[in-house]
């Protein structure tokens, strides 16, 4: 789709995203509400996992390289939501409006890619975890 479409993959690129953050937050029993928007919904899903720079588990190295990788989770979120506004699917066009390429479209649909599953992976490790201590 990036190739034929790049406009329509950007606006999916956020969806994914959006529909995993729903999905965790509410398999955590948790209501989502409707107005929440974009950056608060990651926010809140972010919380929910425990990811945080402070409770990395490794040694100091390990530790400061995760913390650059996690440390920008949240412009990219930003990032992959703004392109979306500006130059996805979802919202209206004028007649004068000029999508972006093919790349800027994988750029996005790839950074979407990494962050839906490494929140899914890290939410399918602590079910796992909390099955097991049970």
């Amino acid at each position: 789709m990036c190739k034929d479409n790049p406009t329509e993959s950007i606006g999916k690129s956020k969806e994914v995203l959006e529909s995993c953050c729903k999905t965790i937050i509410e398999r955590n029993g948790e209501t989502v509400p409707n107005s929440i928007n974009f950056n608060k919904l990651v926010k809140k899903t972010l919380e929910l996992l425990n990811i945080s720079n402070d409770e990395l588990e490794t040694n100091k190295t390990e530790r400061e390289i995760l913390k650059k990788i996690t440390g920008s989770l949240n412009g990219l979120i930003a990032g992959i939501n703004e392109l979306r506004n500006f130059y996805g699917s979802g919202h209206g066009h004028s007649s004068t409006f000029k999508g972006l390429s093919e790349r800027h479209a994988e750029l996005c649909v790839g950074a979407s890619i990494a962050l839906t599953r490494y929140l899914w992976d890290t939410y399918s490790t602590s079910v796992e975890r909390s099955e097991m201590e049970r």
